[in-house]
């Protein structure tokens, strides 16, 4: 029997360390409070621990076994979000898988660090990229498994939008071809016009919305779509109560009349 010889007992013993660094490293990403503190955390690791940072994030949300683990699986994404543009392949091959354990909530995870791309600071480039990216996804949707169509949704309808976005969840609520998708679409939509920052809700989505109620063949859509409806009535009607000026005083106790 050969013996190893002191060379690959060296390299063998550096690839383990290696390896158990870059684990621990990134279970304790998942404690840090942004994107941008992950991003400067990777950053100022040479580049060849960087690739094995990318290895054990794709490793971790490939892999049923590792993905299982939320706590692994969330540092995993918050990464890979992290350090786009260079991890895109990765992130686009992700969300493009759709069977085994465990994969949804893969795709539950990116989209909600995708959604906080802001916190970057990246470029209009890599904003439409993602963009991109979701709308593909929320088009595809057959399903809502761990409610990832509707977090995609959540992410174009608010920390994403825009008015390409407001157009393109207005045509997936109308045409999309499954239930799902147009479901979450809906969502989506209502979460852009219920946003402060848009003040009163555009009328042609509005209308578009109401058509789907009318019209869809699903009723779990047209259940989505009336509901959608409440919520912005509710709005409205928060919206135009009159305001006295001062401080309002405190109604105190009724009182009732005592009878003679």
């Amino acid at each position: 029997m050969r013996k190893r010889s002191g060379s690959s007992r060296t390299r063998s013993t550096i690839t383990a360390s290696r390896s158990a660094t870059t684990r621990v490293q990134l279970d304790d990403l998942s404690s840090l409070g942004s994107l941008a503190e992950v991003k400067a955390r990777v950053s100022r690791h040479p580049k060849t621990m960087q690739v094995a940072y990318l290895d054990r994030a794709t490793s971790i949300l490939t892999r049923q076994d590792l993905r299982r683990d939320e706590r692994a699986r969330v540092a995993a994404a918050k990464l890979l979000v992290a350090m786009l543009p260079t991890s895109a392949p990765v992130i686009e091959h992700l969300l493009t898988i759709r069977n085994g354990r465990y994969a949804f909530e893969v795709h539950f995870s990116l989209a909600l660090f995708l959604a906080r791309i802001d916190d970057l600071h990246s470029s209009s480039k890599l904003r439409t990229w993602i963009v991109s990216k979701l709308s593909d996804y929320l088009r595809s949707t057959r399903v809502n498994t761990a409610r990832a169509a509707w977090m995609v949704a959540d992410a174009l309808g608010d920390h994403l939008a825009g008015a390409d976005t407001a157009k393109m969840l207005a045509e997936l609520a109308a045409t999309a071809a499954h239930a799902e998708a147009r479901s979450a679409a809906l969502y989506g939509l209502g979460e852009y016009l219920r946003s402060p920052r848009r003040g009163m809700p555009a009328e042609e989505y509005v209308a578009v919305i109401r058509e789907v109620a009318k019209t869809d063949k699903s009723d779990a859509v047209r259940a989505s779509a009336t509901l959608e409806l409440h919520r912005l009535a509710f709005k409205a009607a928060a919206t135009s109560k009159p305001h006295s000026k001062g401080t309002r005083r405190r109604p105190g106790p009724r009182r009732v009349a005592s009878k003679k």
